[in-house]
């Protein structure tokens, strides 16, 4: 389905690229580049992947201004 819209729109796709798979995003990215036009990485990602208290925070994954020493600097945000 995004593939047809982006397309319809004049636009490249590609993806859905595993955004924390660092190799399989370079690898998007170069794609992109060489289109030589304008192009949408769809890129999926979890928040918090890697950071224990994002993880392991069920309500937003701390998505939001944090210090990574002392936690969330402010709320959550909308």
């Amino acid at each position: 389905m995004p593939q047809s819209l982006f397309c319809e729109l004049g636009l490249h796709y590609l993806g859905p690229v595993d955004g924390h798979d660092i190799t399989a995003l370079e690898a998007a990215l170069e794609r992109a580049k060489a289109q030589g036009a304008p192009v949408v990485v769809h890129c999926i990602t979890r928040k918090g992947l890697g950071y224990a208290p994002a993880e392991q925070n069920e309500e937003d994954h701390l998505h939001g201004i944090i210090d990574p020493q002392t936690g969330p600097l402010c709320g959550p945000l909308v």
